[in-house]
């Protein structure tokens, strides 16, 4: 149903129990929206697959905001998240299990704005967190949230 809608610009489907088996079984390529989605929020679902992040950059090109907060996802976020996404100005993975750090790839957002990775587990050293950042998403970013995480170390 969703593949015809061609000229879809936002697509939300919170709270929908939207499973892993249901969304990887739709090819991307069939979904027919790659150039149009600009927001897409899969928020308050039961995804707990790191294949998602690649569905999703797959279906579509000129994504500008991702909102996939309360998921079930756990481990860390792929190295590769975003990468060549240059449109993407909000990410939001809060209230997941994710663990580690963010990925370098953050740093080549260069119009990441809003990032919000509150209540997981990540445990990066606040440094290596800016230091990520430190590409061209430093001119970009305005708002980092990290809270409820086990952030360490201390601001310069």
């Amino acid at each position: 149903m969703i593949a015809k809608l061609p000229k879809i610009q936002e697509l939300v489907l919170s709270h929908c129990d939207l499973s892993d088996l249901y969304l990887l079984s739709l090819s991307p390529s069939l979904l027919n929206f790659s150039n149009s989605l600009a927001i897409l929020d899969l928020s308050e679902n039961t995804l707990s697959s790191s294949k998602i992040f690649e569905w999703v950059f797959n279906a579509t090109t000129n994504l500008i905001e991702l909102d996939l907060r309360d998921n079930m996802f756990k481990g860390t976020i792929p190295y590769d998240f975003g990468n060549g996404k240059n449109h993407l100005e909000q990410i939001n993975l809060s209230g997941n299990e994710l663990e580690g750090g963010i990925p370098e790839s953050f740093r080549d957002i260069c119009t990441l704005h809003s990032l919000h990775l509150v209540s997981n587990n990540l445990s990066e050293d606040i440094s290596t967190i800016l230091l990520k950042l430190s590409g061209c998403a430093r001119y970009s970013l305005q708002d980092l949230d990290l809270s409820y995480n086990q952030i360490t170390g201390t601001l310069p």
